[in-house]
């Protein structure tokens, strides 16, 4: 099986074929083919058993990729059915994809495509790309680093001493963190200091690196409510406590109702067992988060955080909501 080093830049088009390919292999199937590219949208359409497809190509299975998917999945023209394509993918990813509802393929042939006529599931294929490590990871270390850059609103980084004082790490940590964002492309260096660049990507970047590798470490657990829950914005919270996610957003901007809970603490939960609000339940509807970062990073939940919550869910509502908090409230990174 040949390798395909991800340094080297294949077409769209060609990554369709690759992918084809190893699906005939892996399937059986004979009838699936690259049919035509779509003139203006960016997507291709494909044909799998006489059922067409409009296919969208995304480089890796993140939750940004999946965002950004089910949004072309909305405003896909007549309904139609849309298959993503990607370059690598993980078990992880793909499980998420069927629990979304995307239909996928990967270049290496893992596939998962349902739709009235037609099934087609296929797991476990080694990746073809080699994958090309990152330079920016996101540790329990550098969390509270990486949010406080996604929050400040000028450009110009401040000094090391101030970034570890602020975010309370090691210089260490900063200088690790600083030199990941260099080698990313999201830092330029000047004679007047250090400076921040492509802040939106940046944002989208620590979304989804802490969503994948940090957000169920910082789970404290999960409540039920003891009163109405249509009533939550007249709770008052316990010191400590704030609301994450769509309740967090929505006191923000407004722009939509919650239909689920988050709050993000550094008290004891059982303040809110205490108070008669709520109680434990490991399947309850109130997620309760640790609060990890400091006051001085910001005294409430940051922006960055909310947009963090809102694209985890992957729910069209909660991307449309998403998006809001990005061109709305958070306008000052681009």
């Amino acid at each position: 099986m040949k390798k395909y080093d991800e340094d080297i830049l294949i077409k769209d088009s060609d990554l369709i074929e690759i992918a084809i390919g190893n699906l005939k292999q892996y399937t059986g199937i004979k009838d699936a083919e690259l049919i035509a590219r779509e003139d203006d949208s960016g997507l291709y359409r494909i044909q799998i058993n006489k059922k067409s497809f409009l296919c969208a190509v995304s480089p890796k299975m993140t939750s940004m990729g999946l965002m950004e998917l089910l949004e072309r999945r909305i405003c896909a023209r007549n309904k139609e059915v849309l298959l993503a394509v990607f370059r690598t993918s993980t078990s992880v990813m793909r499980k998420r994809c069927i629990e979304l509802g995307i239909n996928f393929l990967d270049v290496s042939g893992n596939c998962h495509v349902t739709i009235p006529g037609l099934f087609v599931h296929v797991e476990g294929i080694p990746s073809l790309l080699k994958e090309k490590k990152s330079d920016l990871s996101l540790r329990r270390q550098g969390m509270s680093l990486l949010l406080y850059l996604c929050t400040i609103k000028d450009n110009k980084l401040p000094l090391y001493k101030d970034l570890a004082q602020i975010s309370d790490v090691s210089l260490g940590t900063v200088k690790n963190v600083v030199d990941g964002l260099m080698d990313g492309g999201f830092i330029f260096k000047s004679d007047r200091g250090l400076f921040l660049k492509n802040r939106i990507r940046l944002l989208e970047t620590w979304a989804t690196l802490y969503n994948q590798s940090q957000r169920n470490k910082m789970l404290l657990g999960r409540m039920t409510w003891r009163m109405d829950e249509s009533k939550w914005s007249s709770v008052e919270l316990p010191e400590g406590m704030f609301w994450g996610g769509e309740c967090g957003a929505y006191l923000k901007n407004g722009y939509m109702r919650p239909a689920s809970f988050c709050i993000y603490t550094k008290a004891s939960i059982s303040l809110l067992i205490k108070k008669g609000i709520m109680i434990p339940d490991p399947n309850g509807e109130v997620a309760i988060y640790k609060k990890f970062w400091n006051d001085e990073v910001s005294t409430s939940v940051p922006l960055a955080m909310l947009f963090a919550d809102l694209i985890e869910s992957g729910e069209g509502r909660c991307i449309e909501a998403a998006n809001y908090l990005k061109e709305h409230d958070i306008q000052y990174l681009s």
